[in-house]
């Protein structure tokens, strides 16, 4: 897929921003395709290739997952709101395809040298790798996103939409556009200071 990059790296880092009142406006699928381009060239550990998105992009579909996940309280039905947000993109990570995979002739040292134990779980760290890159596609798009965990429907969501049990979800990427309004979280929004980052010396 041929795509000339529309704004530098390091301004679309700086742009991150998440956001949560969306308004009713259109996605179109180019830009769909896209973001789940970029999403398809996440690192993998071991090549697995084992975890899952469900892209959710019609009206229709978004709202078939509206009906599993929502409730009274949340998200408002009003706009500006979550549930305006045009497209949703659940993420799911897989701990047992990276199992199987480390069992294979060329990865299983990997578990002999560390007692049959992973030093980190590579299908949430794999996941995680894919949702970040799937909101920094949003912003190289003009557009705005939150990413969001699911604590409700999640028997409702696997069997709304056929998805293997063997997944577990990490979380949820809603995009759109959406209006400026105050964080609730805006007092506790700290990043990291020049001293906090270490170089060759002390970890921080």
């Amino acid at each position: 897929m041929g795509y000339i990059c529309k704004v530098n790296f390091y301004e679309v880092v700086k742009k991150r921003r998440m956001r949560r009142h969306f308004v009713d406006t259109e996605i179109s699928t180019d830009v769909v395709r896209r973001i789940v381009w970029a999403i398809s060239k996440a690192p993998s550990a071991g090549h697995t290739q084992g975890n899952r998105i469900l892209v959710l992009h019609s009206s229709h579909s978004r709202d078939r997952f509206w009906s599993c996940c929502e409730s009274e309280e949340w998200p408002s039905r009003q706009p500006p709101s979550l549930r305006f947000a045009s497209l949703i993109i659940v993420f799911f990570e897989n701990q047992d395809a990276y199992i199987d995979r480390y069992q294979q002739q060329d990865k299983e040292g990997v578990l002999k040298r560390n007692k049959g134990q992973f030093v980190a779980p590579y299908w949430t760290i794999d996941a995680a790798f894919m949702a970040m890159i799937g909101q920094l596609s949003a912003v190289e798009e003009g557009l705005d996103y939150l990413f969001f965990g699911l604590h409700q429907g999640l028997d409702r969501l696997f069997d709304e939409f056929e998805i293997s049990k063997k997944l577990r979800v990490i979380g949820v990427l809603a995009i759109g556009r959406s209006i400026d309004v105050a964080s609730g979280s805006a007092i506790h929004r700290k990043k990291l200071s020049p001293d906090q980052i270490s170089i060759g010396g002390k970890v921080h």
